[in-house]
């Protein structure tokens, strides 16, 4: 048999729709209203609400590359600069389809209920309320590129990890 492709998911070559970065003052303005708490901003507000984006990220690939260890590829971490976006790659590597479903919702799975405990230690902190938004917004153009498999890949494809997104591939004889 041989593998043939089906077709390829390219990633967007912008940043995210959701503006993002308007997210994490929009969190803010929340905690102020909820607890009567006015956070003065100051440039240590900012960089602990920059640095929780951030560990948030690394946590984020850190979940996709260890789903690509258990699926026997070597992933690479990078940046995406168009994109906006850090990310984790093992390009040319073929993934079960169940494999890949896994390792791309390995996130949300890990991230948001890890969120959600962060958010009942500290309920006023401004950089917990944007971990807890930004965790399932983070997982938003996975939850996408497995919504596509979904609906184009077949039981026994594989999905080829690329450069700028991935393709689905069928064995034919």
């Amino acid at each position: 048999y041989r593998l043939v492709e089906v077709c390829e998911f390219v990633l967007p070559d912008h940043p995210p729709k959701s503006a993002l970065m308007v997210v994490p003052f929009v969190a803010v303005g929340l905690v102020a209203r909820i607890h009567a708490v006015q956070p003065r901003l100051t440039a240590a507000t900012v960089a602990s609400w920059f640095g929780a984006f951030a560990a948030l990220a690394l946590v984020h690939e850190l979940c996709h590359a260890t789903g690509m260890r258990l699926a026997g590829a070597r992933p690479q971490f990078g940046f995406r600069f168009r994109a906006l976006q850090p990310c984790v790659l093992a390009e040319g590597f073929q993934f079960r389809q169940r494999d890949w479903m896994r390792l791309t919702v390995a996130p949300l799975v890990v991230t948001g209920p890890a969120a959600a405990v962060l958010l009942a230690f500290f309920p006023t902190s401004p950089w917990a309320l944007i971990v807890f938004v930004l965790a399932p917004l983070g997982c938003a153009t996975d939850l996408r590129m497995m919504l596509h498999v979904h609906r184009q890949a077949l039981p026994g494809d594989y999905l080829e990890d690329r450069a700028k997104g991935f393709a689905i591939l069928r064995s034919v004889d």
